[in-house]
């Protein structure tokens, strides 16, 4: 508990004043005092502290930390090490782009619901919903680490309704249209054409494919092990645990592959091949 009491403090130019002093002791063990004018404003305050501290939503609000920093810290200590480098990527061009111009130089206790109100209406013209959504997200995300260790007291981006998104359909392909397709990359591009047939057999996606190396074919049972993806001639794990999966390929088309594939040496079914064609 803290304690209120009254005390004199000396004014630079040597005369006295008056004050009601609070002390108390914060969730990190450190003791705080705060001077008030009067007692009922001393009371107050800390009858609001005690009880933050006791449900559990204190924080020692950082006054002086700017957007910009909170944003450095959190790409440094956070998305650096446990966010893919697609996403690590895609952070920045947020933050650089669109975040900092707006919150850069703002201290995170002065980022208001209405600040950022402000903010999605100002890149209402030159952004898509989405992209917007996205910048909200991550501007939550860094405001949410903040609250997490105590330097801000709520994280104002909870109280932001996202941008409604406009309903797209999906345009797939049909039958003739695949095989129009796949006989005009067979005879076009045959570089590519192994590649476009296992992404149309198999729904796997462009770095699962890229990232695919022969150990991962069980020839036996005509199945492919989806378990690396490769970004930037790096091999990481899949976008999402979901992602490790197995699927079934038709035994022709696997035949294909080995004919076509085989005669590069590489460990990769695709890689190679398309090297090569852009050399």
């Amino acid at each position: 508990m803290g304690s209120i009491y009254k005390s004199t403090k000396t004014r630079k130019d040597g005369t006295h004043r008056e004050v009601w002093t609070i002390d108390y002791v914060d969730i990190f063990g450190k003791r705080k005092r705060q001077d008030f004018k009067t007692k009922s404003e001393a009371y107050n305050e800390l009858k609001k502290i005690e009880d933050e501290i006791e449900n559990g939503n204190y924080a020692q609000r950082d006054k002086t930390l700017t957007f910009e920093k909170a944003a450095k810290e959190y790409m440094e200590l956070h998305a650096e090490i446990y966010c893919k480098p697609a996403t690590i990527k895609a952070y920045f061009c947020h933050i650089n782009c669109h975040l900092k111009p707006a919150f850069g130089s703002m201290k995170l206790i002065d980022i208001t619901p209405k600040a950022i109100e402000k903010f999605i209406q100002a890149r209402k013209e030159g952004l898509s919903a989405k992209s917007i959504n996205n910048c909200i997200i991550l501007l939550g995300s860094i405001l949410q680490r903040a609250l997490n260790n105590g330097q801000i007291g709520q994280n104002p981006v909870s109280k932001i309704r996202r941008l409604s998104l406009p309903h797209q359909e999906m345009r797939i392909l049909t039958i003739d249209e695949i095989e129009q397709v796949l006989d005009i990359a067979k005879k076009y591009y045959p570089n590519f054409y192994p590649l476009l047939l296992m992404a149309i057999m198999t729904g796997m996606r462009r770095g699962e494919l890229l990232g695919l190396t022969w150990d991962r074919i069980n020839w036996e049972t005509k199945k492919i092990y989806v378990t690396k993806s490769l970004y930037r001639n790096i091999l990481i794990e899949p976008k999402t645990p979901a992602s490790i999966r197995e699927t079934i390929a038709q035994a022709n088309n696997l035949q294909e592959f080995d004919l076509i594939c085989h005669i590069f040496q590489n460990i990769y079914l695709f890689l190679s091949r398309i090297k090569r064609k852009l050399a």
